[in-house]
Parts: C-alpha cells; sequence; structure tokens
C-alpha cells in the first residue's frame, strides 16, 4: 500500500520539482548574460580600485599602480593616479603663473584604461595646444569608470575648483543616460534642483529596499514581452536602469523616448556653466559616437553588439541623440566640440575603437585629440596665439599665432585637422603637419573665433 502511493505521487514530485528549477534555470542564464556583458565590456575596469565617496558615489583611489592586460598582441598599459585620484602626475596648488589648465571631465573613455598616460588624448592634447602658445599647457585628465554629467558637476564642485582650471571641457555620450538614470536616485538636490551629493549606499546605515521583482531579470524580461503584446511604449530591454543590455537602447529607439532622460541628464551642465561664470572659467561640451554608428563591424569581439543589445552587423544611422546634444549647446550658448563627423570621413574607422570594448583605440584617441585641439583653437584665444604676458588668473594676453600646419593664422580653423582617407599608418604625420590642406574661411572673418560667455544661460526646454 505506501510503495503503491509512493510509486503514484513520484510523477508529482518531478513535476513540482520542475517547476520550482525551470524559474531558476531561467533566472541563472539572465544572470550570466548580464555578468558576461559587465565583464566583456568592462574587462580593464576591474584592475582599477574606486572608493565609495559621500559626494560623488564613487572616485578613484589615490596612489595606486595598475598595469591592464594588453589587448590583441599590445603590451599592456600602466595607469597611475596621483593623491587627488586623477590619472597622471601630481598637479601643482595653487596654479603655477604662465599656465594654462585645461580640466578634462568625463567616464572611462576619458580616462583611457586600454592605453597608456601617453597615448590618451588628454596627453595627446596638451602636447597638441603646447605647440600654439609658449604658455605651460596642463591637460587634465579627471576621467572616472560610470561617470556621467551627474557626478562629474558634484566632482568638479568638491574637489576640482582648488585646480584652478582655465578651461574645462565636459565629455558626454548617450551612454551617460543610462548612468545619469542609476545615480540621480542617490542624488540630493537642492531647492533649484541643483546637485549637491551623491553618496554611495553602502556608506548610509539605512538599508536600501527595493521592490522584490527588481531582484529578477527574468521577470523584467517577462514584463517587457507582456509590455509589447499589450501595445504599450517600452524600451527594447525593459525599463530597469541596473540592466546593462538598455545602455545603447537609445541607438534603435524613437527620439522622443530619450527627449526627458536626455535634457535630465544633460541638466547639471547647466549648473556647470553657471559655476564656471561665477568663478571666470571657460566651458565647452564635447561629444563623440558610439561604435555602431560609424561601423557595422565596430567592437565586434566578445559578442558586444549582441551583449549592448544591438543586432550583429547593423549600421546605425540615427542622428538624433547628437540632435538634442547640439540643441542643448546652443540653448545655453555652450561651444561644442562634435566628433562625429570627423570620425565619419576616418578611412578605417573600425581601427578607432577597441576590438572587445567601446573604449577608445590608440588611433582613436590620436583622432580624438585632433579634434579638440581644432574646436580649442577655434574657441578660445588663449589657444590662438603666442606670447609671455600672463594675467592673474592665468589669462594671455594677444600674441601672434604659431604656424603648426603651415598656414597663415586666418586659415586655421576645425577644418584643418579633418580626417579625410587618411590611412591609420599616415595618420601620425598628415594630422600634424601634412601638406596641400584645403583653407577654410572663419565663420565672422577674423582670425579668431571669441568665446561667448554664457551670460544669458536658461533652463533647456529641448527646442530652439
Amino acid at each position: 500500500m505506501i510503495r503503491r502511493t509512493l510509486k503514484s505521487l513520484k510523477p508529482i514530485s518531478l513535476a513540482l520539482l520542475v517547476l520550482v528549477l525551470t524559474p531558476c534555470v531561467v533566472e541563472f542564464v539572465f544572470r550570466v548574460a548580464s555578468c558576461r556583458s559587465q565583464l566583456a565590456t568592462d574587462a580593464a575596469k576591474a584592475e582599477l580600485t574606486t572608493t565609495a565617496s559621500w559626494y560623488t558615489h564613487h572616485e578613484l583611489e589615490p596612489l595606486q599602480l595598475v598595469r591592464v592586460p594588453g589587448k590583441n598582441d599590445q603590451l599592456p598599459a600602466e595607469l597611475r593616479t596621483n593623491s587627488m585620484g586623477l590619472r597622471g602626475p601630481e598637479i601643482s596648488i595653487p596654479k603655477p603663473a604662465g599656465t594654462l589648465r585645461v580640466l578634462c571631465l568625463g567616464d572611462e573613455a576619458v580616462l583611457g584604461i586600454s592605453v597608456d598616460e601617453a597615448q590618451t588624448f588628454c596627453s595627446l592634447t596638451q602636447s597638441r595646444l603646447q605647440a600654439l602658445t609658449k604658455l605651460q599647457i596642463e591637460v587634465i585628465n579627471a576621467g572616472v569608470p560610470d561617470s556621467c554629467p551627474l557626478l562629474s558637476y558634484l566632482h568638479f564642485r568638491h574637489r576640482l575648483l582648488a585646480l584652478e582650471p582655465d578651461v574645462v571641457i565636459v565629455h558626454f555620450d548617450m551612454n551617460d543616460v543610462w548612468d545619469d538614470r542609476r545615480f540621480r536616485r542617490l542624488t540630493e538636490l537642492g531647492s533649484n534642483e541643483e546637485p549637491l551629493l551623491c553618496s554611495a549606499p553602502e556608506l548610509s546605515t539605512t538599508p536600501v529596499t527595493r521592490p522584490l521583482t527588481r531582484n529578477f531579470l527574468s521577470w523584467e524580461w517577462a514584463q517587457s514581452k507582456v509590455a509589447s503584446v499589450v501595445g504599450q511604449k517600452r524600451s527594447a530591454h525593459g525599463s530597469s536602469a541596473d540592466d546593462p543590455r538598455s545602455r545603447y537602447s537609445w541607438l534603435t529607439d524613437e527620439k522622443s523616448l530619450w527627449r526627458l532622460q536626455t535634457e535630465l541628464s544633460l541638466s547639471p551642465i547647466t549648473h556647470l556653466a553657471t559655476l564656471c561664470e561665477q568663478k571666470g572659467i571657460r566651458l565647452m561640451l564635447a561629444t563623440y559616437p558610439a561604435p555602431w554608428q560609424l561601423s557595422a563591424t565596430a567592437s565586434r569581439a566578445a559578442r558586444i553588439p549582441e551583449i549592448n543589445g544591438i543586432f550583429p552587423g547593423t549600421l546605425i544611422k540615427t542622428s538624433h541623440p547628437h540632435e538634442m546634444v547640439a540643441e542643448f549647446a546652443a540653448t545655453s550658448a555652450l561651444p561644442l566640440c562634435d566628433a562625429v563627423t570627423m570620425f565619419r570621413q576616418y578611412e578605417s574607422v573600425d581601427d578607432l575603437f577597441q576590438v572587445d570594448s567601446t573604449e577608445f583605440s590608440e588611433v582613436g584617441h590620436r583622432c580624438y585629440a585632433a579634434v579638440l585641439t581644432a574646436s580649442l583653437s577655434e574657441n578660445f584665444s588663449e589657444f590662438g596665439h603666442r606670447g609671455s604676458e600672463h594675467p592673474s588668473r592665468g589669462r594671455p594676453s594677444e600674441f601672434a599665432r604659431p604656424d603648426p600646419l603651415n598656414k597663415r593664422p586666418d586659415q586655421f580653423t576645425r577644418q584643418s585637422v579633418e580626417f579625410q582617407a587618411i590611412r591609420p599608418a599616415e595618420y601620425s604625420k598628415e594630422a600634424q603637419g601634412g601638406a596641400n590642406r584645403p583653407a577654410s574661411t572663419p565663420r565672422d572673418g577674423n582670425s579668431q573665433q571669441q568665446f561667448t560667455s554664457p551670460n544669458a544661460l536658461v533652463p533647456f526646454s529641448g527646442s530652439r
């Protein structure tokens, strides 16, 4: 009797076991895919040590020396941080007389984890700018992994103002929208929506609670499928800001779905512009494209496109992200350095990015340094002259411009460093002094494009 009962219960037990194990296996598969995304795109980042912060959520640990393993037969890259947790040598405070200091804010693309310090666009831009003036040029790399304008503003406000920069460049790409969604919920805002601080949750004694369903990626996936069936407008990878697969969904989603989030992620730059104006500091906004906006085969190793939600072999020609950034820059009266057009003119576009990540390669850093140098020279007179006089805040007086590209002063503009059909082997020689470059006419007919101070800053409304 007992044996017969046990025999009849066996199928039921197996069915219950399958019902219990199936969701566990599905969740395990989603977790593996998520971890693989992080490992594939941020392998070098794991070598770095970041510390939790009360003000900027996280920052690089000071005084660390990291050797990042080389990729594709490249030599290992060395990364060192100074006592301020910034990549590079120690920085003099107060700023020495006769020094022009440029501060670059941004994420791992600015940090340049995969290349040596001398090969980053910050270091290369410093060398290029030094050729334009007798003053001492310093370009400081303030890149922090997983940063965004929100954290960059807090970093600048609480720590980097002491560096007394003459020019601040805030680098923005649409991945920052994803990072802004993650950190904004942890940010304390002032009465005028100005960010005050963003404390890391692990520093708080109050435990952070979240809905139970938010702990399961399989549930997020099921929600997105149900929503698509009933016709709800949802992102291709769900609404979770923690899901790495939503990082590049802006490439394929409609413009209207990302306008509000993009405006929100750009809003800290308005506060940064106000702060810079109060301190007499110039501010420039810079942006660059994602690999798949330039080439269908860029960053193709380790299934990088698939992991980031991009169908393999897809060239995404959408321009609406950069249109929104350009609208913001125009509304805020900020000069904009947009590298998209220049990068598209490069002959071997795939060479601009790492094969197994979306970061710049050595070639990409050189190209971006050329674009930044041209934009700085075009928008700020400090980098367009030579001379020796230097006012109290590091503002040089009017002096004659050098001729690094064998041109008259009134011919040097952004067009002087275009990458039209330049082969990688010829890039260094051509970008620095190639002959037969097409001359261009300045927009206002003068040899200098003076910077217009953002005296009429207004909140970005999404339209001109």
